[in-house]
């Protein structure tokens, strides 16, 4: 399972910058990312779980954080 980050439609990518394609962090890895981003001033708005590599990004059940 992997934690996509959202913020406005847009989502995290690797270089923890705002973009289209998100990156997919391995869920073990979601705690860290939280923390890191949570001081943030654009920090993100939700998050989805998912599994596998084939993700539809218009039918993300979002969690709003």
């Amino acid at each position: 399972m992997s934690a996509i980050f959202t913020r406005h439609g847009l989502f995290l990518d690797a270089f923890y910058k705002w973009g289209v394609i998100p990156h997919l962090f391995p869920e073990w890895q979601f705690p860290a990312v939280l923390d890191l981003v949570h001081g943030w001033k654009d920090k993100p708005t939700g998050y989805a779980m998912v599994e596998g590599k084939s993700i539809d990004l218009d039918t993300l059940e979002v969690v709003r954080l």
